[in-house]
Parts: C-alpha cells; sequence; structure tokens
C-alpha cells in the first residue's frame, strides 16, 4: 500500500453512483489516506488534489468542458477524465484544455492505469517531482492519442469489410 501524503483529495465525477463507489473503494485501497469526495452532477468544487471525471452525463458529453472548468479554478490538480464514450475530437480537446490523462472504462487495462496514476502521485505528494512527472504524463497522452487513432483505424476498416 501506498501512503499519500497528508491532506490529499480527489473528487470523482460521474453520474454512475455504481461506477463512483467501486472507484471510491479501489482508490482508497491504494491510498488510505486519500480523502475522496464524490459527485454524480457535472460540478467540481475548487481545491482538491485529483479529479476524476465522466465525460457522459445523462447524453451530454460535457467532459471537456469541465475538465476546463477545473483546470482554470484548479491550475494544479491532476485531472483524469475516464469515459465509455471517447473519440478523436474528445481526446484533442480534453488534451488542449489541459488534462493529464484519459482512460476508457471499458477497458480493464485502462482502468489499472488511471489507478496507477493516481497511486504514483498520491506517493510523489506535492514535491518537486511532481513536474517531471507531469510531462512524463504528456508523454503518456501522446502514447494514448496514437494507440487511439490506430483503434479507430481497425475499427474503420472493420466497417467497411
Amino acid at each position: 500500500m501506498i501512503a499519500p501524503s497528508p491532506n490529499m483529495t480527489a473528487h470523482l465525477i460521474d453520474d454512475d453512483p455504481v461506477l463512483l463507489g467501486l472507484l471510491s473503494f479501489r482508490l482508497q485501497r491504494l491510498c488510505p489516506q486519500l480523502v475522496i469526495t464524490q459527485s454524480t452532477e457535472p460540478q467540481a468544487p475548487p481545491g482538491h488534489d485529483f479529479y476524476i471525471i465522466d465525460n457522459d452525463f445523462g447524453g451530454a458529453h460535457s467532459g471537456a468542458r469541465l475538465a476546463e472548468r477545473i483546470r482554470m479554478a484548479s491550475p494544479n490538480a491532476m485531472i483524469l477524465v475516464f469515459s465509455s464514450f471517447l473519440d478523436v475530437p474528445l481526446l484533442k480537446r480534453v488534451v488542449n484544455v489541459g488534462a493529464d490523462g484519459v482512460f476508457d472504462k471499458r477497458e480493464e487495462a485502462d482502468i489499472e492505469r488511471l489507478l496507477d496514476t493516481v497511486a504514483t502521485h498520491c506517493e510523489i505528494g506535492r514535491t518537486e517531482q511532481a513536474p517531471a512527472q507531469r510531462k512524463s504524463l504528456v508523454g503518456e497522452i501522446v502514447g494514448m492519442l496514437q494507440l487511439w487513432n490506430s483503434k479507430l483505424a481497425r475499427e474503420e476498416n472493420a466497417r467497411v469489410l
């Protein structure tokens, strides 16, 4: 188990309360001292270290707008978009508004990467190492975009056949 620095907080935002509970449970097991709050509405109170946000709220795809509002209110927060609706325009937009990562709810590997990302940053805390870690996340995002582009190309090819 990883012991985060004191007072680290995460705010989880998703319209699925069951998923919020499961994600909260898994994060709490990895980072027992992490203070976790939840919201089923696309609202983000400022001041948290982490925001894990869904993109789809009752059919409204508002994740990028929410990420943008969070970045303006909490410029040092880590913003992770976690959704089952991801496409290239959304990926580009969340990267452009300053999200630190994008994860697919439908992929177990992405869920594990999301949990690992939070756990790693809980371990780092608010030390001087954090900016260097954020730079590596940009590289990860670029890699994710490349993977998504190839995945979308495969799906397009499958539709053509």
